[in-house]
């Protein structure tokens, strides 16, 4: 597809980290976004126009640490002309066991 030329976007995103315990920590954001074609006023493509994601570490013995986040991804459209199918929404969720301070400054992490 050739470029479409000068886009317009609008968006939005809150977040938020909160310290549930010493050793427990949250953090999640939420963001709206709308991006158009200046020149028709067609959504652009591609872009999410909604987008939630949350994480969770917790930190259970001195120097590891044990975290998961989820990410959900909707409301993708197709560029202006392409007749493909819409394009699904998906979420991931990725888990994460980290090791600091193996030798000097180095860290070990395993997904």
């Amino acid at each position: 597809m050739q470029n479409a030329g000068d886009q317009t976007g609008r968006g939005l995103e809150l977040e938020s980290t909160f310290d549930a315990t010493s050793s427990v920590r949250l953090t999640g954001s939420y963001s709206l976004q709308h991006s158009t074609v200046t020149a028709t006023g067609q959504d652009a493509g591609m872009s999410p126009h909604r987008r939630l994601f949350g994480r969770a570490d917790w930190r259970f013995a001195p120097l590891w640490q044990f975290g998961t986040a989820v990410n959900h991804v909707a409301d993708r459209m197709r560029e202006p002309g392409d007749t493909r199918p819409q394009i699904p929404d998906y979420t991931t969720v990725d888990m994460t066991l980290r090791r600091e301070k193996i030798a000097g400054d180095w860290m070990y992490a395993r997904w």
